[in-house]
Protein backbone atom coordinates (compact mmCIF):
# COMPACT_ATOMS: atom_id res chain seq x y z
CA UNK A 1 0.00 0.00 0.00
CA UNK A 2 2.65 2.52 0.77
CA UNK A 3 3.77 2.14 -2.95
CA UNK A 4 0.95 3.79 -3.68
CA UNK A 5 0.58 6.91 -1.80
CA UNK A 6 1.65 10.52 -2.83
CA UNK A 7 2.92 12.85 -0.42
CA UNK A 8 0.80 11.14 2.24
CA UNK A 9 -2.21 10.71 -0.01
CA UNK A 10 -3.41 7.93 -2.30
CA UNK A 11 -4.85 9.99 -4.99
CA UNK A 12 -2.46 12.97 -6.20
CA UNK A 13 -6.03 15.37 -7.16
CA UNK A 14 -6.32 18.63 -8.07
CA UNK A 15 -7.05 21.00 -5.16
CA UNK A 16 -10.06 23.79 -5.77
CA UNK A 17 -10.64 26.57 -2.84
CA UNK A 18 -14.13 27.46 -4.36
CA UNK A 19 -16.97 26.41 -6.82
CA UNK A 20 -15.85 28.99 -9.58
CA UNK A 21 -12.54 27.26 -10.07
CA UNK A 22 -14.46 23.83 -10.04
CA UNK A 23 -16.79 25.00 -12.62
CA UNK A 24 -14.59 26.49 -14.87
CA UNK A 25 -12.20 23.43 -14.39
CA UNK A 26 -14.29 20.62 -14.72
CA UNK A 27 -16.24 22.01 -17.87
CA UNK A 28 -13.67 22.95 -19.97
CA UNK A 29 -11.70 19.93 -18.97
CA UNK A 30 -14.35 17.40 -19.05
CA UNK A 31 -16.96 19.19 -21.56
CA UNK A 32 -18.35 15.78 -23.80
CA UNK A 33 -18.62 14.06 -20.09
CA UNK A 34 -22.05 13.68 -18.46
CA UNK A 35 -22.22 15.23 -15.66
CA UNK A 36 -26.17 14.95 -14.64
CA UNK A 37 -28.60 11.94 -15.33
CA UNK A 38 -32.15 12.85 -14.08
CA UNK A 39 -35.86 11.98 -15.21
CA UNK A 40 -37.05 15.13 -16.90
CA UNK A 41 -40.72 13.68 -17.07
CA UNK A 42 -40.36 11.67 -20.48
CA UNK A 43 -37.19 9.99 -19.90
CA UNK A 44 -33.59 10.24 -18.45
CA UNK A 45 -32.21 13.55 -19.52
CA UNK A 46 -28.37 14.13 -19.72
CA UNK A 47 -26.48 17.42 -18.85
CA UNK A 48 -22.82 17.70 -20.13
CA UNK A 49 -20.36 19.35 -18.32
CA UNK A 50 -20.34 21.92 -21.14
CA UNK A 51 -23.93 22.87 -20.77
CA UNK A 52 -23.53 22.84 -17.42
CA UNK A 53 -20.69 25.56 -17.41
CA UNK A 54 -22.95 27.62 -20.00
CA UNK A 55 -26.06 26.89 -17.72
CA UNK A 56 -24.08 28.36 -14.63
CA UNK A 57 -22.93 31.22 -16.60
CA UNK A 58 -25.49 32.41 -17.96
CA UNK A 59 -27.93 31.99 -14.65
CA UNK A 60 -25.39 33.75 -12.81
CA UNK A 61 -26.13 36.48 -15.36
CA UNK A 62 -29.68 36.37 -15.03
CA UNK A 63 -29.39 36.72 -10.93
CA UNK A 64 -27.00 39.56 -11.40
CA UNK A 65 -29.35 41.32 -13.36
CA UNK A 66 -31.55 41.50 -10.60
CA UNK A 67 -29.31 43.20 -8.33
CA UNK A 68 -28.16 40.21 -6.43
CA UNK A 69 -24.50 39.88 -6.63
CA UNK A 70 -23.01 39.98 -3.51
CA UNK A 71 -26.27 38.80 -1.88
CA UNK A 72 -27.59 36.03 -0.02
CA UNK A 73 -29.87 33.41 -2.43
CA UNK A 74 -32.42 30.34 -0.37
CA UNK A 75 -32.22 26.67 -2.37
CA UNK A 76 -35.41 24.71 -1.31
CA UNK A 77 -36.96 21.56 -3.01
CA UNK A 78 -36.49 17.89 -3.91
CA UNK A 79 -33.02 17.20 -5.23
CA UNK A 80 -32.94 17.93 -8.99
CA UNK A 81 -30.67 19.62 -11.49
CA UNK A 82 -32.36 23.07 -10.89
CA UNK A 83 -31.29 22.43 -6.96
CA UNK A 84 -27.31 21.69 -7.88
CA UNK A 85 -27.40 24.32 -10.66
CA UNK A 86 -28.72 26.99 -8.23
CA UNK A 87 -25.95 26.19 -5.99
CA UNK A 88 -23.23 26.21 -8.11
CA UNK A 89 -24.30 29.61 -10.18
CA UNK A 90 -25.19 31.65 -6.56
CA UNK A 91 -21.21 30.42 -5.20
CA UNK A 92 -19.97 30.61 -8.40
CA UNK A 93 -21.09 34.16 -9.83
CA UNK A 94 -23.29 35.32 -7.55
CA UNK A 95 -23.05 35.58 -3.80
CA UNK A 96 -24.19 33.40 -0.54
CA UNK A 97 -26.17 30.31 -0.84
CA UNK A 98 -28.55 29.49 1.61
CA UNK A 99 -29.75 25.47 1.31
CA UNK A 100 -32.82 25.08 3.51
CA UNK A 101 -35.31 21.69 4.48
CA UNK A 102 -37.79 21.45 2.22
CA UNK A 103 -39.45 19.40 5.28
CA UNK A 104 -39.55 22.00 7.56
CA UNK A 105 -43.28 23.94 8.56
CA UNK A 106 -44.09 26.89 7.42
CA UNK A 107 -43.10 28.97 10.51
CA UNK A 108 -39.84 26.94 10.45
CA UNK A 109 -39.49 28.25 7.01
CA UNK A 110 -40.47 31.60 7.35
CA UNK A 111 -38.16 32.13 10.40
CA UNK A 112 -35.22 31.20 8.71
CA UNK A 113 -36.47 33.55 6.12
CA UNK A 114 -36.38 36.47 8.66
CA UNK A 115 -32.92 35.31 9.47
CA UNK A 116 -30.77 34.76 6.57
CA UNK A 117 -32.15 37.61 5.11
CA UNK A 118 -32.06 36.26 1.06
CA UNK A 119 -33.14 38.51 -1.79
CA UNK A 120 -34.03 35.46 -3.80
CA UNK A 121 -35.37 32.24 -3.29
CA UNK A 122 -35.10 29.63 -5.33
CA UNK A 123 -37.87 26.61 -5.09
CA UNK A 124 -39.49 23.18 -6.02
CA UNK A 125 -42.87 23.38 -6.50
CA UNK A 126 -43.78 20.91 -4.02
CA UNK A 127 -42.58 23.91 -1.37
CA UNK A 128 -44.55 26.57 -2.85
CA UNK A 129 -47.67 26.13 -0.92
CA UNK A 130 -45.30 26.83 2.38
CA UNK A 131 -43.91 30.09 0.94
CA UNK A 132 -46.82 32.21 2.09
CA UNK A 133 -45.55 35.19 3.72
CA UNK A 134 -43.63 36.66 0.59
CA UNK A 135 -42.20 39.87 0.74
CA UNK A 136 -41.45 42.61 -2.20
CA UNK A 137 -37.63 42.61 -1.52
CA UNK A 138 -37.79 39.23 -1.98
CA UNK A 139 -37.78 37.39 -6.02
CA UNK A 140 -39.03 34.10 -6.12
CA UNK A 141 -37.81 31.56 -8.68
CA UNK A 142 -39.41 28.57 -9.47
CA UNK A 143 -37.23 25.27 -10.42
CA UNK A 144 -39.54 25.35 -13.45
CA UNK A 145 -38.46 28.78 -13.69
CA UNK A 146 -34.87 27.93 -13.81
CA UNK A 147 -34.50 26.72 -17.97
CA UNK A 148 -36.31 30.57 -18.68
CA UNK A 149 -34.21 32.47 -16.06
CA UNK A 150 -30.55 30.12 -18.03
CA UNK A 151 -32.32 30.92 -21.60
CA UNK A 152 -32.43 35.19 -20.28
CA UNK A 153 -28.97 34.86 -19.29
CA UNK A 154 -27.44 33.91 -22.17
CA UNK A 155 -29.19 36.75 -24.19
CA UNK A 156 -27.21 38.92 -21.68
CA UNK A 157 -24.19 37.64 -22.04
CA UNK A 158 -24.47 37.58 -25.89
CA UNK A 159 -25.42 41.32 -25.30
CA UNK A 160 -22.44 42.02 -23.46
CA UNK A 161 -23.39 41.40 -19.82
CA UNK A 162 -20.06 40.27 -18.20
CA UNK A 163 -21.08 40.43 -14.90
CA UNK A 164 -20.26 36.72 -14.63
CA UNK A 165 -16.75 37.00 -15.65
CA UNK A 166 -16.16 39.96 -13.34
CA UNK A 167 -17.48 38.59 -10.49
CA UNK A 168 -14.75 37.68 -7.54
CA UNK A 169 -15.28 35.08 -5.61
CA UNK A 170 -14.17 35.16 -2.31
CA UNK A 171 -12.09 31.41 -1.06
CA UNK A 172 -12.25 32.35 2.68
CA UNK A 173 -15.12 34.35 3.66
CA UNK A 174 -18.66 33.74 4.26
CA UNK A 175 -19.79 31.46 1.07
CA UNK A 176 -22.47 29.38 2.50
CA UNK A 177 -25.02 28.98 5.33
CA UNK A 178 -26.06 25.84 6.43
CA UNK A 179 -29.01 25.66 9.68
CA UNK A 180 -28.72 22.58 11.90
CA UNK A 181 -31.46 20.20 12.21
CA UNK A 182 -32.47 22.26 15.36
CA UNK A 183 -32.76 19.14 17.30
CA UNK A 184 -31.60 20.81 20.56
CA UNK A 185 -33.48 23.65 19.93
CA UNK A 186 -34.27 26.37 17.25
CA UNK A 187 -32.07 26.11 14.00
CA UNK A 188 -29.06 27.96 13.90
CA UNK A 189 -26.80 29.52 10.88
CA UNK A 190 -23.75 27.60 10.75
CA UNK A 191 -21.44 30.01 8.21
CA UNK A 192 -19.20 28.28 6.26
CA UNK A 193 -16.32 29.39 3.30
CA UNK A 194 -16.49 27.85 0.01
CA UNK A 195 -12.49 27.06 0.87
CA UNK A 196 -14.15 24.72 4.21
CA UNK A 197 -16.23 22.74 1.76
CA UNK A 198 -13.65 22.64 -0.64
CA UNK A 199 -11.05 21.17 1.47
CA UNK A 200 -13.33 18.12 2.21
CA UNK A 201 -14.24 17.31 -0.81
CA UNK A 202 -10.25 17.20 -1.58
CA UNK A 203 -10.00 14.75 1.12
CA UNK A 204 -12.35 12.83 -0.03
CA UNK A 205 -10.88 12.50 -3.54
CA UNK A 206 -7.30 11.84 -2.61
CA UNK A 207 -8.50 8.79 -0.57
CA UNK A 208 -11.17 7.53 -2.36
CA UNK A 209 -10.78 6.78 -6.34
CA UNK A 210 -14.12 8.07 -8.67
CA UNK A 211 -13.66 6.39 -11.94
CA UNK A 212 -15.82 8.07 -14.81
CA UNK A 213 -18.09 4.88 -14.97
CA UNK A 214 -19.03 5.35 -11.78
CA UNK A 215 -22.64 6.70 -10.82
CA UNK A 216 -23.57 8.07 -7.48
CA UNK A 217 -27.33 7.94 -7.12
CA UNK A 218 -28.61 10.66 -4.66
CA UNK A 219 -30.51 9.16 -2.03
CA UNK A 220 -29.94 11.88 1.26
CA UNK A 221 -31.44 15.14 0.76
CA UNK A 222 -28.88 18.10 -0.80
CA UNK A 223 -29.01 20.57 2.06
CA UNK A 224 -26.79 17.74 3.75
CA UNK A 225 -23.74 18.78 4.06
CA UNK A 226 -22.56 15.69 4.01
CA UNK A 227 -24.71 14.85 0.54
CA UNK A 228 -23.67 17.48 -0.85
CA UNK A 229 -19.91 17.48 -0.47
CA UNK A 230 -19.79 13.41 -0.89
CA UNK A 231 -22.98 12.55 -2.96
CA UNK A 232 -22.93 15.79 -5.21
CA UNK A 233 -19.27 18.43 -5.30
CA UNK A 234 -16.59 15.15 -4.93
CA UNK A 235 -18.49 13.43 -7.83
CA UNK A 236 -18.11 16.28 -10.38
CA UNK A 237 -14.62 17.02 -9.10
CA UNK A 238 -13.39 13.40 -9.52
CA UNK A 239 -11.34 12.53 -12.09
CA UNK A 240 -11.92 11.37 -15.45
CA UNK A 241 -8.81 11.09 -17.09
CA UNK A 242 -6.15 8.24 -16.56
CA UNK A 243 -3.01 10.48 -16.49
CA UNK A 244 -4.42 12.75 -13.92
CA UNK A 245 -3.70 10.57 -10.72
CA UNK A 246 0.23 9.36 -10.48
CA UNK A 247 -1.31 5.77 -8.35
CA UNK A 248 -3.87 3.84 -10.99
CA UNK A 249 -4.44 1.19 -8.13
CA UNK A 250 -8.22 1.65 -6.91
CA UNK A 251 -8.62 1.47 -3.13
CA UNK A 252 -10.26 -2.00 -2.68
CA UNK A 253 -6.59 -3.36 -4.64
CA UNK A 254 -4.57 -1.39 -2.19
CA UNK A 255 -5.79 -2.64 1.43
Amino acid sequence: MKKNVVNGRLYDMVRYYNMRELVEDVSSRYSDNTAFLFHDGEGVAEIKYSQLGDDVRSFATYLNSLGLEGEKVVVIGKNSYEWALTYLTVTSGVGIIVPMDKDLSEDQIDYLIEDSEPKCIVYGKETEEKLTQRKEDIHYIRFDEVSSCVSQGKKLRDNGDSSYDSHKVKSDELGILIYTSGTTGISKGVMLSQNNIMSNVYNVKTTIMIYPEDRCVSVLPLHHTYECMAGFLAFITARREEKYSTPSTRLSEAI
